[in-house]
């Protein structure tokens, strides 16, 4: 079974939402993304943020405007690990 992603505020994301398996629990949770350089290079490219952002940061993910993005959170912050490919091709 799936959950919804949740945004910043723990609301689902709007009909036709991304989901993902319930284990991964992203549900408003920050994600440390760690994988090779060429997948945060195009993670990078989807959204704005350098690469070393996509390498080194934790990134939570929100809803804007019904689409999914990711912000950059502090790295003290702790979160479940998910891989960059799996990121993006959800973005």
């Amino acid at each position: 079974m799936a959950a919804p992603i949740r945004n910043h505020n723990g609301e689902a994301i709007a009909a036709g939402a991304f989901t993902l398996p319930a284990a991964w629990a992203l549900e408003g949770q920050v994600v440390l993304c760690s994988a090779v350089q060429e997948t945060c290079r195009r993670i990078s490219y989807r959204t704005g943020y350098s690469e070393s952002l996509a390498q080194e940061h934790r990134l939570i993910w929100m809803s804007v405007d019904g689409q999914v993005r990711l912000q950059a959170k502090s790295q003290r912050e702790r979160g479940p690990r998910v891989d960059c490919s799996v990121l993006a091709t959800l973005l």
